[in-house]
């Protein structure tokens, strides 16, 4: 417990200094420890405790750095899918791809789609 409540006044520190929680790769130790408390969130393993005190500070439990950079790889994908085919019309049924333009649209319909 005092290994996690290190780690955490960590979190906290990188927080005040860089204004969110979103750690990225290369921050190393606490970046892989952040990475172990959404695993051991989503298989049940952490205490209500430690949810609250990582929630209380803004905690995100998906990854946003990964999940920026999955939308950044299927984006490019997408540009690439323009450049060899003319258009963007990609079948939803033909591709993973197609499926992530689908639900793209759709949160641009429903205006949930973020501005970068």
């Amino acid at each position: 417990k005092k290994k996690w409540k290190s780690r955490f006044l960590q979190l906290e520190d990188y927080k005040r200094e860089h204004g969110s929680c979103d750690i990225a790769e290369k921050e190393g130790t606490l970046y892989n420890w952040c990475k172990t408390q959404r695993k051991n969130h989503k298989e049940g393993n952490l205490s209500e405790y430690q949810i609250n005190q990582l929630e209380g500070l803004g905690f995100k439990w998906a990854d946003q750095v990964s999940l920026d950079k999955l939308w950044d790889d299927k984006f490019s994908e997408l540009v690439a899918f323009k450049k060899q085919n003319g258009h963007c019309n990609v079948k939803i049924t033909s591709s993973k791809l197609g499926n992530w333009v689908d639900v793209q649209r759709t949160k641009k319909t429903r205006g949930k789609l973020a501005a970068g």
